[in-house]
């Protein structure tokens, strides 16, 4: 049993927590406070506005049969038009839009004092109708566990067969300058020791930047002992270089003692130019003694004058003696025999006459028994103090080559020479 003013005390709180608007009111407040949630209740369709005054910028409100909640803001005009919009929908899919009534200019921008990150569980697709999307950053870093991946892929589906998707490094600098570095394209991984190190790398660079004669240089590299070393370098010299228009220069491998290997024929159609082997062979008969003889080039009789007509012949090409193969018919080890073989020169210039050879090099071996043979290495261990001591020689130097014994051997042998030549007709 309630007492007598109970039930207008019910009535009165009722408004302590419930607030009741006529259908066609309109509930203007400044303030809220609520020391719980506060619930809106609005019919289907019906939308909860936001003014400024009397300045409509935004509102919130649902339609169910439609599945979704809006967020609507609008610019800060009379009777704006323009606007922003958050959609959720069913699964608590989302959409934000954004609109302008006259043209395209409903920018979209995320400025945020920190990081943004996107996490999708599926995943993110990028689509720019006006097809160009455009990042100002110094790294774009991807990253992923697993195996082949990941994956750069540039698919275009355009059908024109002189075109192609492209991939463009661009140095956007005004003051480019001859020999410039364009871009690299790295591979690397760590070493023994855990290090990122780069193993391979493509460089481009600028060869000529005068308009209309530009030339470029692409360099193919390898790591060396800890640096990247050239190992294919294409490079286009200038127009106007004599000689030089339309070529492309072409060096392959680094340092002499590299190998480069054809699988396959190899053809070309002008000729190969660079460091060749020329081998000249001889065969001659005599007891030697220890007088100097000149190895004959031509005839099988030597002699022991630089100046004979079969001695020397004619270099076409800069280049050295490489070594001096030696096998005789008879013993050239008796009594400690030592073998001295000279290399000597007439220089272009001066006359083929008389003792106007110089000489070279010397380089002494053992004298062979005759059922082995003696190497006279001419690229290291020459004799100091004989001659220059060098091996090299000059173009069309006249070149001779002498053998002597340090013991007479005391008969007569069959002999037979080879020498092996390296001749440079890199620029014949």
């Amino acid at each position: 049993m309630k007492w007598i003013g109970q039930h207008i005390w019910d009535f009165i709180s009722r408004f302590r927590s419930d607030v009741y608007i006529d259908d066609d009111a309109t509930l203007n407040v400044k303030t809220i406070k609520s020391a719980s949630t506060i619930n809106l209740t609005l019919p289907d369709q019906s939308y909860v506005n936001l003014l400024n005054g009397s300045q409509y910028f935004g509102h919130i409100g649902s339609d169910i049969d439609s599945k979704f909640t809006v967020f609507t803001l609008y610019e800060s005009i009379a009777s704006p038009v323009d606007n922003f919009n958050l959609f959720v929908y069913e699964h608590g899919n989302t959409k934000i839009t954004t609109h302008d009534a006259a043209g395209t200019a409903a920018h979209f921008e995320i400025e945020a004092d920190g990081n943004i990150t996107l996490d999708a569980e599926g995943d993110i697709i990028l689509e720019a109708a006006g097809n160009d999307i455009t990042m100002d950053t110094d790294n774009l870093h991807l990253t992923s566990s697993t195996q082949y991946y990941p994956q750069l892929i540039l698919e275009g589906t355009e059908t024109s067969i002189g075109a192609g998707p492209m991939i463009t490094l661009r140095k956007n600098a005004a003051d480019s300058a001859d020999g410039e570095f364009l871009g690299y394209l790295l591979f690397q991984g760590e070493n023994s020791a855990g290090t990122n190190q780069s193993f391979a790398g493509i460089k481009g660079s600028i060869e000529e930047v005068d308009s209309g004669d530009e030339c470029g240089e692409i360099n193919i590299q390898v790591a060396h002992e800890g640096s990247l070393t050239d190992a294919f370098v294409a490079s286009s010299p200038t127009a106007a270089s004599a000689g030089e228009a339309s070529r492309v220069n072409v060096t392959i491998a680094n340092a002499i003692g590299s190998t480069t290997t054809v699988a396959g024929n190899l053809t070309v159609n002008s000729s190969i130019r660079g460091k060749s082997i020329y081998v000249e062979t001889c065969n001659f008969s005599d007891n030697l003694g220890t007088t100097e003889h000149f190895i004959p080039f031509v005839t099988a009789s030597e002699n022991t004058a630089f100046t004979n007509v079969a001695v020397p012949w004619i270099a076409p090409a800069a280049g050295k003696l490489l070594k001096v193969h030696w096998r005789s018919s008879q013993h050239c080890n008796i009594s400690s025999n030592e073998m001295s073989f000279r290399l000597y020169k007439i220089s272009d210039g001066t006359r083929w006459s008389g003792t106007n050879e110089s000489l070279l090099g010397t380089k002494v071996v053992t004298g062979p028994s005759r059922l082995t043979h003696a190497i006279a290495d001419f690229t290291s261990g020459l004799e100091s103090g004989a001659g220059s001591e060098t091996n090299a020689f000059a173009a069309n130097d006249i070149l001779g080559v002498s053998i002597q014994h340090s013991q007479a051997q005391g008969t007569v042998e069959k002999v037979t020479v080879t020498l092996v030549f390296e001749l440079d007709f890199s620029s014949y």
